[in-house]
């Protein structure tokens, strides 16, 4: 249902499969708090859909538009109150325009409501059975008091796109990253562009790019001397506002840096790949973790040694230091049946078999097979591992960005894949992740540990592999060496 928009292309190679981890874990390796997903109950649920804007706040929990069955989205504005509550279908204000049907657009937490910009709808009066659609490229503003309210600009606004995410960043900032740029899925119309929405005006987002100067060195040709960054992109998930992190990291090609955002995932040409990359936005620090005003930043794909299957059609959030996402569409539109997590990790030395990194890892908390379904083993399937094979969701926070529980809304539930000749499967239910000292300690109040170290393996290039100031390690160049002076 969420991929209604894409052509029916042909069917992807998977990745390997990861073996299965039943049970939470902690970075030690311990078994960690036992956390899941619970279902929420509430009254007067919304019909099921998939791709809708969800938005939370004091006012609770605000859903638009989506896409409620094939190729028919909606225009209609919900409100959740509180959780365990009753949804009202909020009315249109008299005279003030409504932001019309769309789905798969960009929302987040701005102000006392929520911002949303682009999506994609269906041109009105157009057959059901072969729809017209438009690419968006409109700013909406939505608050309790006002509802909905067409925003304009003077300055620059990104062009129209869909599949693409839209965060609140740490310091109230709206980041915004990627998307795609036409209903035919290619490289082409992949974008990889990054916004701000800040004060009430959008602006390029400038990203450092160049490595900083104590990292390069004579021999380095220009190209080395530029840092890397994600292809384009539509259809991944982020995370952002990570806290409790640990110390500043340095990276001896990138600087000292916090981690700001976690990105995963997301796809080019649809049905034909699953990106299966980790990318950490980093805002610029100093060495005692302060960050310099006016903030910096800069991309830095995270080394894994573990790796969930690539996937589109998904979100992640965040809690504290950890970022958390559940099912995405991952072969041919069938949804994983895995809850994976984001944590920050400090390696001083790696394996022979594993590059240098030190930024962070993933663990499946719940799961089987990304695509197969596994045995859970004499239980079953707990119920905490939340819903089955779900996809085309919104993932909140409820309160404060990554200080709260997270919120699952909507989606489908793709247990079969295939073209979707079978219905109903939008669905409106909504589920909690426990985000809190008493029910998920270590992601809320834990730095990451720092491994004692051991000796390099003789294969890695020569370096001091246990040094720095945090038991970061620092790679060094040889040192030059000089031909003896002609007498």
């Amino acid at each position: 249902m969420w991929s209604v928009l894409l052509p029916l292309l042909q069917g992807a190679v998977p990745s390997p499969a990861h073996d299965a981890a039943l049970e939470p874990r902690g970075l030690s390796g311990q078994s960690a708090t036992p956390v899941g997903w619970s279902e929420i109950i509430n009254s007067n649920m919304p019909g099921g859909r998939t791709a809708s804007q969800v938005c939370t706040g004091d006012f609770g929990v605000m859903v638009f538009g989506g896409a409620v069955h094939e190729h028919r989205f909606t225009d209609e504005t919900w409100l959740l109150p509180a959780l365990g509550g009753s949804w009202q279908l909020l009315n249109t204000t008299e005279g003030q325009p409504h932001p019309r049907a769309r789905a798969v657009a960009g929302i987040a937490k701005y102000g006392d409501g929520c911002l949303m910009f682009g999506g994609v709808g269906r041109i009105q009066g157009t057959n059901t059975s072969w729809p017209v659609f438009d690419l968006l490229d409109e700013t909406w503003y939505w608050t309790l008091a006002g509802g909905w309210v067409q925003m304009t600009f003077d300055g620059p606004t990104p062009p129209p796109r869909f599949y693409h995410t839209l965060k609140e960043l740490s310091d109230g900032t709206l980041f915004l990253f990627g998307g795609r740029t036409h209903l035919y899925g290619a490289a082409a119309y992949c974008l990889s562009d990054t916004w701000t929405f800040s004060n009430g005006t959008w602006a390029p987002m400038e990203l450092l790019t160049e490595i900083p100067d104590a990292a390069r060195n004579p021999m380095m040709p220009d190209a080395a001397m530029m840092r890397n960054g994600p292809v384009g992109r539509w259809g991944q998930a982020m995370a952002c506002g990570l806290t409790n992190t640990g110390p500043a990291m340095r990276n001896a090609l990138t600087g000292y840096g916090k981690v700001e955002c976690v990105m995963f995932g997301g796809s080019v040409v649809a049905d034909d790949d699953f990106l299966a990359d980790t990318w950490l936005l980093r805002v610029v620090t100093d060495e005692n973790g302060t960050i310099p005003l006016p903030r910096s930043y800069f991309w830095e794909q995270q080394n894994s040694a573990v790796q969930p299957h690539g996937r589109w059609s998904f979100a992640m959030a965040t809690c504290g230091s950890r970022a958390i996402f559940i099912g995405g569409s991952t072969d041919f539109r069938v949804s994983a049946d895995e809850t994976w997590v984001w944590e920050p990790v400090t390696r001083v030395v790696e394996d022979p078999m594993h590059p240098p990194g030190h930024l962070g890892e993933w663990r499946r908390l719940y799961g089987t097979d990304a695509i197969a379904d596994g045995a859970y083993g004499p239980g079953g399937r707990p119920t905490r591992a939340g819903p089955l094979r779900i996809a085309g969701y919104g993932l909140v926070n409820i309160g404060a960005l990554g200080a709260s529980d997270i919120v699952l809304f909507g989606g489908a539930k793709n247990q079969s894949g295939g073209h979707f000749l079978h219905k109903g499967w939008e669905t409106s239910e909504m589920w909690r992740w426990p985000c809190s000292v008493q029910q998920w300690p270590e992601a809320i109040v834990a730095s990451p540990p720092t491994p004692p170290s051991s000796p390099p393996p003789p294969n890695l290039p020569p370096g001091e592999y246990a040094g720095g100031p945090h038991g970061i390690p620092e790679w060094y160049e040889p040192e030059e060496e000089v031909p003896p002076a002609v007498p």
